[in-house]
């Protein structure tokens, strides 16, 4: 496994240390491959990476503004004050 595909794959050196839960400066000696005794901590980093991206993949998106109205329970206009008049500001 190329150390520059890891690094390609989580977008730097820092993340790839979060992702295998050692320092930077580990990942930067590295050299040209990942060492031996790295490669299971690297690989499950990755499938839980992408088990995060897939399930971000599939969260429903928002498009369009919500009208205030519909959300927004202390709108004066929309709503009653506590003891059911109306607010005024």
């Amino acid at each position: 496994m190329k150390t520059q595909d890891v690094i390609d794959y989580f977008g730097s050196g820092a993340a790839v240390a979060r992702a295998v839960g050692i320092s930077q400066p580990a990942v930067s000696k590295w050299g040209e491959d990942v060492p031996g005794s790295r490669i299971t901590n690297v690989r499950l980093a990755m499938m839980i990476e992408q088990q995060r991206r897939d399930n971000l993949a599939k969260r429903p998106r928002i498009r369009g503004a919500v009208k205030p109205e519909a959300t927004d329970v202390r709108n004066p206009e929309t709503q009653d004050d506590q003891r059911g008049q109306a607010a005024a500001f």
